[in-house]
């Protein structure tokens, strides 16, 4: 064991390398942020967020893992949820590794296209995903609301309560101007909320165990929720592009409310306090 004290804490993550080199770049010289390590990737925790005892920064990369997820899905609709393996390790200021604590596992692989940063007169512009990114993390620090849409957001497949709670979030976050926010309409909103609160429509899936309840004619169903549907108006040419999922409009809708200058609500998320230059959690 070296002597030298740990200034960040590095779990590696496993996931698509396409997902992992967007986040890499957005959330790039963080607190909190992604980062290539030992030839992967790693979740990147500072010891001034986890402190310096190991024990409880395992529990603490899983509730980061899940806004960093978040952040993934507002990033790319594509994104799917990255994992913590079963590996920590403590990293000094010169970047050597001082503290070893478990074993690694494999990566599952996939392939996309990258994404081509723009210059303009010779001078390279930011990069989209790092000013977003920072700024829905950002606005997870220091809000409760915010930091519970982004754990939704991250989920691959969200339960059908889970579907509702981020609807919810959304209508409390916008004074009930869901419809405007995500881009749907009153009628699928209104379907979305019959099907997911009717026993009769979806058993056990249901948010509520009431059976007396009539149940909608074509219930929506969850795979609906998630994949691409008809856009609607527009004409022949809008009509022949699928509209974006009802998840991924949500999901949109969450985002906007993650950003610090679209919070309504002002309660620091529990376990994080505000500090001289943000938020970070507290020990």
């Amino acid at each position: 064991m070296d002597a030298s004290p740990v200034v960040t804490w590095k779990i590696p993550i496993e996931g698509d390398p396409s997902d992992l080199e967007n986040l890499a770049v957005a959330l790039e010289s963080r607190e909190v942020g992604v980062t290539r390590f030992e030839g992967g990737f790693a979740l990147s925790l500072s010891t001034s967020i986890a402190g310096l005892d190991y024990a409880p920064v395992r529990s603490l990369a899983e509730e980061h893992l899940a806004a960093v997820n978040g952040v993934g899905k507002i990033l790319d609709p594509a994104f799917r949820a990255l994992r913590l393996t079963g590996r920590l390790l403590g990293v000094d200021a010169a970047g050597r590794t001082v503290h070893t604590v478990m074993a690694l596992q494999g990566i599952e692989i996939r392939v996309r296209l990258g994404t081509a940063i723009m210059s303009i007169n010779g001078i390279p512009q930011a990069d989209p995903r790092t000013v977003t990114a920072s700024a829905v993390l950002d606005g997870a620090l220091t809000s409760s609301l915010a930091w519970d849409a982004l754990a939704v957001i991250g989920r691959d497949e969200p339960t059908w309560s889970e579907l509702y709670f981020a609807y919810e979030l959304v209508e409390s976050g916008t004074n009930g101007r869901v419809a405007e926010v995500c881009g749907a309409t009153k009628a699928e909103l209104e379907l979305f909320c019959h099907t997911a609160n009717s026993y009769r429509a979806i058993g056990r899936e249901s948010r509520h165990g009431t059976t007396d309840r009539k149940p909608p004619a074509t219930p929506m169903s969850h795979r609906g929720c998630h994949s691409a549907c008809p856009a609607s108006g527009g004409g022949v040419a809008q009509a022949s592009r699928p509209q974006a999922s009802l998840l991924t409009r949500v999901r949109w809708g969450l985002s906007k409310l993650c950003r610090p200058t679209r919070l309504r609500h002002s309660e620091v998320h529990p376990g994080f306090r505000a500090g001289a230059s943000g938020a970070s959690l507290s020990k």
